[in-house]
């Protein structure tokens, strides 16, 4: 019987700070029969191994949303690899070819089951064996060619930009004609990312570590693309300098990996998401191997042709493998009438669309009796015979401070950002306002299981009795939301619709199942406060490894689908489909009155001004 000798890579404890030692992973040898192995496997001699960041994330004994499951203890590790076939039983694969597999045990050979063998390698193709396992570079591909897509001339920050992923991300953006910045950890690398990766600059972390002042310095005119690798105090500056429309693609969070979660440093300017309508994506390459195939080509074709360099790190043998503040509303002037969405009556005309005794929608009606408006701002005419109440139009076409639509927002939410499948489990913060109270109910109408978190007993009764949740809870009586949640989403959250920020997105965060999605609607918790003394999110890092699409909006950006928002909501309250609470204040002397009860759980449903009869 044909047999080898192997000496193989195994856990055998757990390294909870993520930092191994000669006492958590050890190396043994083990006889492996050639002949005996299962049909469809095949013997692989490996040849080379990719030494990944986020393996320390597996072997710490803790499932908190980081990338991959743990390995078992006694479990020999693996990772991407190339190996030549030394025995086969697939009669896909003979002995002597080269083969990628993502499961290649950290071992001289192994056993693999073909299924798991990605593709064969042309040993005489050109390309170095090594490049065939690059597993970050498939990551930079990913993250800037498939996520951030960015338009020629875009500014692209890259953080580790000397690292694994790094050092490809910087060229793909350059190839598309885009500006690249990135940090890195010495002058060394600086050099190396200038001269050899094409970088446009980069800066030194380490020396220049006001964050804040160097992306200044880096990026006068903000940054379009961030693909972040790095996470923490790095991400929160970053924040501070995005463009509006700006995407984060989360390829990794380093600087957390060797913390618990309530340990890691938290990111306090979420809200710059919504103001800057950002779209922030986590990512995991397991989840794009369909489209490895396009990234093979494109990569093979700019390594023949001399467009994309390397650094590789090898080492030989096995044993030696354990060696600016983006706000959320544009301030009005000082001496400036406010201005708010509103229902009025023309009393007088100069334009032939509009007679006199019409009733229109504007979004940008003054806080006063009367006033002068341009025709061309006024969104539609209302039919007074609709069956809809000159107030529920407010409450649900009305726009409040210039960008907010409590109806509106609850269905692009809903509608556009998460577009939840039936069955979905969706939670609501802030239920009981102005959003959470028709975001609830189309949840519902599209056949999801709804929960909410509201400010009152009162108010929990009213989201279940009247507007159909399928449960809430009380957030000052339930002060352990982590609990709460675990009580409430035993099977995990697919859809959170954030109105609050703050502890609560924090804890939803250890929630999330894989592909969540969390349309950032508002962050009342955080708005009186100035960014660097709001409660900062300490898990972002759960983002990258349940692969969460998190996406700041405002409602400008969607305005051409107000139509249909509004056919779709007006059918719904012409056939009792959904329900609204409005809470009306009478005369325009009431306005900071009604301004102050927003900020306060005394609040139900939408706020109303009705300024005339």
């Amino acid at each position: 019987m044909a047999v080898v000798e192997s000496r193989e890579w195994y856990l055998a404890s757990y390294a909870p700070e993520g930092v191994p030692t000669s006492d958590h992973l050890k190396l043994r040898t083990v006889t492996l029969s050639l002949d005996s192995i299962p049909e469809r496997h095949v013997v692989l001699e490996t040849l080379f191994i990719s030494v990944e960041p986020y393996l320390r994330s597996r072997i710490t004994g803790r499932e908190d949303g980081l990338y991959t499951p743990q390995f078992n203890l006694n479990e020999v590790l693996s990772t991407f690899g190339v190996g030549r076939v030394i025995r086969s039983k697939d009669s896909d694969y003979v002995e002597g070819d080269i083969v990628v597999s993502p499961f290649t045990p950290f071992a001289e050979y192994g056993v693999v089951p073909s299924h798991l063998l990605t593709r064969k390698v042309d040993p005489n193709d050109g390309i170095p064996l090594p490049e065939y396992i690059r597993v970050p570079g498939f990551a930079a591909w990913v993250g800037i060619e498939v996520i951030a897509d960015p338009k020629p001339g875009s500014n692209v920050f890259i953080s580790a930009a000397a690292g694994a992923v790094g050092m490809y991300a910087g060229q793909l953006a350059k190839l598309r004609g885009c500006r690249v910045i990135g940090s890195t950890g010495s002058d060394e690398k600086v050099r190396l990312l200038k001269e050899e990766f094409g970088y446009d600059d980069a800066f030194n972390y380490h020396t220049e570590t006001d964050f804040d002042a160097a992306l200044s310095n880096y990026f006068p005119n903000g940054i379009d693309v961030y693909l972040d690798n790095v996470g923490g105090k790095m991400l929160e500056a970053v924040l501070n300098h995005v463009n509006k429309y700006a995407k984060i693609p989360l390829c990794g969070m380093i600087s957390g990996y060797n913390k618990v979660w309530t340990e890691r440093e938290g990111v306090r300017n979420l809200l710059n998401l919504i103001g800057k309508e950002v779209n922030m994506q986590g990512f995991m390459v397991g989840s794009y191997l369909h489209r490895f195939g396009d990234f093979a080509k494109d990569m093979e074709s700019h390594l023949k042709q001399g467009k994309i360099g390397s650094k590789l790190k090898i080492f030989h043998g096995i044993e030696t493998f354990l060696e600016s503040l983006g706000s959320l509303f544009t301030s009005s002037n000082v001496g400036k009438v406010i201005i708010a969405f509103g229902v009025g009556r023309v009393i007088k005309s100069n334009d032939t669309n509009y007679s006199e005794g019409d009733i229109v929608i504007s979004p940008v009606t003054p806080l006063a009796e009367y006033c002068v408006v341009s025709s061309q701002s006024i969104a539609r005419k209302i039919h007074p015979n609709s069956g809809i109440s000159t107030p529920e139009y407010i409450s649900l076409l009305g726009k409040f401070l210039s960008v907010w639509v409590p109806g509106f927002a609850a269905w692009v939410g809903i509608e556009v950002i998460a577009d939840p499948k039936p069955g979905s489990n969706v939670f609501i913060s802030a239920t009981a306002g102005g959003v959470g109270m028709y975001a609830g109910q189309l949840a519902k109408l599209k056949g999801c299981r709804v929960i909410g978190s509201t400010g009152s007993d009162e108010k929990v009764r009213l989201i279940k009795g009247e507007f159909g949740y399928d449960d809430a809870f009380n957030y000052h009586k339930e002060k352990d939301f982590d609990a709460a949640l675990s009580k409430y989403f035993p099977n995990g959250i697919d859809v959170y619709l954030d109105n609050v920020g703050g502890r609560m997105l924090e804890a939803v965060l250890n929630h999330v199942n894989k592909h969540a999605k969390i349309p950032l609607c508002g962050m009342i918790s955080e708005y009186n406060k100035v960014w660097t003394e709001r409660e900062g999110v300490r898990n972002l890092l759960n983002l990258v490894g349940k692969e969460v699409h998190v996406q700041g909006f405002m409602l400008g950006s969607y305005m051409d689908r107000f139509g249909d928002f509004a056919k779709d909501m007006e059918g719904h309250l012409k056939q009792g489909k959904i329900g609204s609470k409005l809470k009306i204040f009478h005369g325009i002397d009431k306005f900071l009155e009604s301004l102050g009860s927003l900020f306060t759980s005394c609040n139900i449903g939408k706020v109303v001004i009705q300024v005339k009869e």
